[in-house]
């Protein structure tokens, strides 16, 4: 018998840094706008930047979401990201943008 089964692969991508230079840390949480040409990845992203994920340099998952050109053929992307702890005064984080790509494959099983 045929199995038909979906594995993904994760293609780490886009790596942004955040820095405060403030003598202040920011509110808590934190929204901090995100802006990118999403046409430049657009054969990593699904058409409506669906397979988008951001990740902490803890690999934590961020919750974000896209404010404004929200397709792989837009060439300014909005995205807001929340950072539930704020970025303390004089500091900088490290995120990255990951695309989520879906492959289809058939396992093939002798019984």
């Amino acid at each position: 018998p045929t199995q038909e089964t979906a594995y993904s692969k994760l293609i780490p991508y886009l790596y942004m840094s955040i820095d405060n230079g403030q003598s202040l840390g920011t509110a808590s949480p934190f929204q901090q706008e995100i802006t990118f040409n999403a046409n430049n990845y657009a054969q990593y992203e699904s058409s409506n930047l669906g397979n988008i994920r951001i990740l902490n340099s803890s690999n934590q998952q961020m919750n974000f979401w896209c404010e404004s050109g929200c397709s792989n053929s837009s060439t300014q992307t909005i995205l807001f990201m929340k950072i539930p702890n704020g970025i303390p005064a004089s500091t900088t984080q490290q995120y990255k943008i990951e695309f989520l790509i879906f492959n289809y494959f058939s396992l093939f099983q002798l019984l």
